[in-house]
């Protein structure tokens, strides 16, 4: 999904008014008739890859924490 998406503009969004976030979190979206809403928050450490591209978030995550 592009960073200029609908579920990534919210939930940048979201990410801006939660205080003290872990560095690496999950934010699983859900869009309803009323628009997109947060269905859960996790840390990062407790999420489900489920269908994704693992080498894609293991590449984010290095980039992220590289020194």
């Amino acid at each position: 999904m592009a960073p200029s998406s609908e579920v990534w503009q919210h939930a940048d969004q979201l990410s801006t008014r939660l205080a003290d976030i872990d560095k690496a979190f999950v934010l699983d979206m859900c869009r309803t008739p009323d628009g997109m809403r947060l269905l859960e928050l996790n840390p990062f450490s407790g999420a489900d890859l489920y269908a994704c591209d693992r080498s894609a978030v293991v590449a984010a995550m290095d980039a992220l924490f590289a020194p």
